[in-house]
């Protein structure tokens, strides 16, 4: 049970949590004679742990060189190419939620930057291209009209082109659809040169996906300054006025995205919907609609990291996402609350503390040696494994900056905390007799 909650807490230190737990619960039971411990040697461990608890947080650092952050995603990744393609994408967005990691069609993996507000809606017609060469229509100081309504018509929006010809700019119509009489003359008169236009349609809005799509529209709306049309909004063409046009510096339509270079919108209001976004991610929510959230926060903030993998079988790119996945979560973490030195030293530290702290009374410090012999095994154990004597063992995590992150340590001590205390207020409860001698014993115990 201990391993399972480590492993879903955090993801990580299973190993560490398991030998620290077995080897306290195994010096209770010696100290003890396998009777059921009375209640103050129970209190006792549960103070320990939160002394340690609170000492770990104390040595936190927070300030990382790069080789750090790279020593770190290497080591979780098994991989030194994709740990540095890993840190150099937080390093260009500096927010984990704007990194994005999925397969591509290519044979090799690789990193995109996008430095653009970027919707994942296009152009109706290839016809509205302006680049022949890339299939882009480049649209420079537009108009941006948000119609969330069918256009079929000419005169439903012959107001906006009139507007648009009269400032001498061209004009980008988003529309839930667009057809007939209305489309046909926007194209026969973009192609002639007499208006500058193009329209995008966005037919998810007759669908279950409207909220979302919505959210997405007022996101463009935000950065545009733009007024949106529609049924929601309570606003008609009656009552529009030119200051209802968005605007910006220049917008770059393909046939599946709209970028937008250069935004119009108010700080205020687009801070507030990334602030919304930043509150709905960290609140716990299901994968795809962290993946949707994510994606919202990326066009708001113009920028986001691509980590494309490609291999040349579906085994060797699942394995290479799993693996990036797992620097990502890795670097994140040390970042969230700093780290310490890693391999069992900072544990046997904490242990050194918490031996200059404990009680004098016998019995209250029975349960401060259990605590502090559990501390002091996992540095015993890759000790004993690497065959080396504390001080040069010592010595190398230093030098190869080995570092553990100070949220995964805590999180597996305050999961040893409640579950050893469990078992010690359980009536009858043992120690299996075999016991956690080195690291692949521990993975044995974890997979039994």
């Amino acid at each position: 049970m201990l391993a399972g909650e480590i492993k879903s807490a955090v993801g990580d230190g299973v190993k560490t949590g398991i030998i620290v737990a077995e080897k306290l619960l195994t010096s209770i039971h010696q100290s003890t004679k396998g009777n059921q411990p009375e209640k103050h040697i129970v209190d006792s461990v549960r103070n320990a742990l939160d002394i340690a608890i609170e000492n770990l947080i104390t040595r936190s650092d927070k300030i990382f060189t790069p080789h750090q952050l790279i020593g770190a995603a290497t080591t979780a990744a098994k991989d030194p190419i994709i740990g540095n393609r890993v840190v150099e994408a937080l390093n260009k967005v500096q927010d984990k939620e704007l990194i994005f990691v999925f397969e591509h069609a290519d044979p090799v993996s690789k990193l995109e930057i996008s430095d653009k507000h970027e919707f994942d809606f296009g152009y109706i017609s290839q016809s509205f291209a302006t680049d022949l060469e890339t299939d882009f229509c480049i649209l420079e100081n537009c108009c941006i009209l948000l119609y969330l309504h069918k256009i079929s018509a000419m005169r439903d929006i012959l107001p906006f082109l009139e507007s648009a010809a009269k400032q001498q700019r061209p004009i980008l119509i988003i529309a839930e659809d667009i057809e007939g009489e209305a489309l046909d003359t926007i194209k026969v008169n973009t192609q002639r040169g007499t208006i500058q236009c193009c329209a995008i349609r966005i037919p998810s809005l007759r669908t279950s996906n409207r909220d979302a799509t919505m959210e997405k529209i007022e996101d463009f709306a935000a950065l545009t300054k733009s007024t949106i049309f529609s049924s929601e909004t309570s606003r008609t063409p009656n009552n529009w006025q030119e200051s209802d046009f968005g605007l910006a510096e220049k917008v770059i339509i393909s046939r599946n995205t709209t970028q937008i270079i250069g935004k119009a919108g108010l700080e205020a209001d687009i801070s507030l919907r990334i602030r919304r976004i930043r509150q709905e991610l960290n609140s716990g929510v299901s994968e795809g609609r962290r993946h949707y959230l994510k994606s919202r926060l990326a066009s708001l903030l113009g920028k986001a990291a691509f980590i494309k993998i490609g291999s040349s079988s579906n085994f060797i790119s699942r394995e290479e996402i799993y693996q990036t996945f797992s620097a990502l979560s890795a670097i994140t973490k040390l970042i969230e609350e700093g780290w310490v030195v890693g391999g069992g030293k900072t544990f046997l530290e904490i242990s050194e503390h918490l031996n200059k702290v404990k009680p004098s009374s016998l019995k209250q410090a029975l349960g401060f040696n259990a605590v502090i012999d559990g501390l002091r095994q996992p540095y015993a154990t890759l000790t004993m494994n690497g065959q080396e004597d504390n001080a040069s063992y010592s010595q190398n995590l230093i030098e190869n900056n080995i570092i553990d992150s100070v949220k995964i340590l805590r999180r597996v001590l305050e999961l040893v905390r409640d579950h050893v205390c469990i078992i010690l207020e359980t009536e009858k409860w043992e120690i299996s007799p075999r016991t956690v001698r080195n690291w692949s014993d521990a993975d044995d115990y974890f997979n039994s």
